[in-house]
């Protein structure tokens, strides 16, 4: 599937108007407790859009999202991305601070990490829906998948094994 940059700027758009939700203290983000928080705030067919809390220390491991495009937006404290480039066999690293948005297309490999010592806030849009993602590590410059994840009910869904060092050609 191609990036599409109609689907990519309304994910966009979703998530501003959910940020400034959570920035009106209209919708409440727990981040005292240390622990990572998350609370659909829409989902339908088309879209799902989630508020999450980063606390300091807390990463995902590399993953995808599946056939589903997203986006996100950071309403407070700041996050590192690490971004999978399959031409130069590894993983490029921005950091995203408070305002600061980011989109992709299917296929995006990253994983995303609170290195800083305050929790951080985003806002997160897919569309279509998450209903599976799949994690990678790197052997020799490519992406090998290590595990996969189906939505069942709730927002994890327990991990699925794979192939094991099943290389994933170019990353992606």
């Amino acid at each position: 599937m191609s990036e599409d940059p109609l689907l990519l700027s309304r994910l966009l758009d979703w998530t501003a108007e959910v940020a400034a939700q959570v920035r009106s203290g209209e919708i409440f983000v727990p981040t005292a407790s240390g622990e990572r928080w998350d609370l659909s705030v829409v989902g339908d067919d088309e879209v799902e859009i989630w508020v999450v809390s980063w606390p300091p220390g807390f990463r995902t491991e590399l993953h995808d999202h599946g056939p589903a495009a997203g986006a996100f937006v950071v309403t407070s404290g700041s996050l590192t991305e690490g971004v999978w480039d399959p031409i130069a066999g590894r993983r490029v690293e921005s950091r995203i601070g408070t305002g600061s948005a980011s989109a992709f297309a299917p296929g995006h490999v990253h994983d995303v990490a609170n290195h800083g010592t305050e929790p951080a806030v985003t806002v997160n849009a897919y569309s279509p829906p998450l209903a599976e993602a799949a994690y990678y590590d790197v052997h020799r410059q490519r992406l090998r998948r290590f595990a996969a994840a189906r939505r069942t009910d709730g927002a994890e869904a327990p991990l699925e094994p794979t192939a094991a060092d099943e290389d994933v050609a170019g990353g992606t």
